[in-house]
């Protein structure tokens, strides 16, 4: 069975990449997930909930299927870049989070 939680100390850089690829995972390994889940996601879904109900998407427009990827084509111009930096600041927030909760993990085996 694989072991997921770090028993040693665990690299900034790493955890930093993690953030950006599986952020679930970098969490997971120092054992913080819960405190991220309710510190981040839950806060993100929640600012993003609005977005969607009082700015919903055109349901007759025609997105570009290539631009799909990068953003919603169908939504106004404002309504993207609000998202945009919205999701931007949840994710400096947790590269924050993880480099501040593994440099604490770290502490914990210095001896």
């Amino acid at each position: 069975m694989v072991k997921l939680i770090s028993t040693k100390p665990v690299s900034l850089f790493w955890q930093t990449v993690f953030v950006f690829t599986i952020d679930v995972f970098a969490f997971y390994r120092i054992q913080k997930l819960r405190r991220w889940l309710l510190l981040v996601v839950i806060p993100a879904i929640l600012t993003n909930i609005p977005v969607n109900i009082f700015f919903p998407t055109d349901i007759e427009c025609e997105s570009d299927w290539w631009l799909f990827f990068i953003y919603d084509t169908c939504q106004e111009l404002e309504i993207q870049i609000f998202t945009g930096i919205v999701t931007g600041l949840f994710l400096v927030y947790s590269i924050y989070l993880v480099r501040k909760w593994s440099m604490q993990w770290n502490k914990q085996f210095e001896v």
